[in-house]
């Protein structure tokens, strides 16, 4: 009799940890989408700060954040996190402005 394991290759234990690491940009997101309510321009500029130096170098970073907001239904957030951008330097352009519209 075949054991679970060749029943279901899918459910095959996994050498990988149970978490990965998080790239800042995915770290920050998902601070954002757990929040629940009005999020403050000073939460958001916490939350996005420490991913603004990988975003300076490459901008397109930025796009996903912001449309996985928009996607969320924060759209308030998404605009904050535009202003942070704004502050912290960062290029910000018509195809950020889109994802977020």
């Amino acid at each position: 009799m075949a054991g679970p394991n060749q029943l279901y290759p899918q459910f095959r234990p996994s050498k990988q940890p149970l978490y990965k690491s998080l790239s800042p940009e995915e770290d920050q997101v998902g601070k954002l989408l757990r929040h629940r309510g009005y999020t403050s321009l000073a939460h958001v500029e916490r939350a996005v700060t420490p991913a603004l130096n990988d975003w300076q170098r490459q901008p397109k970073l930025a796009t996903g954040v912001l449309t996985r907001l928009r996607k969320a239904k924060k759209a308030l957030t998404a605009w904050q996190v535009l202003q942070v951008m704004q502050g912290g330097r960062v290029e910000t352009n018509v195809i950020h402005y889109s994802s977020v519209a």
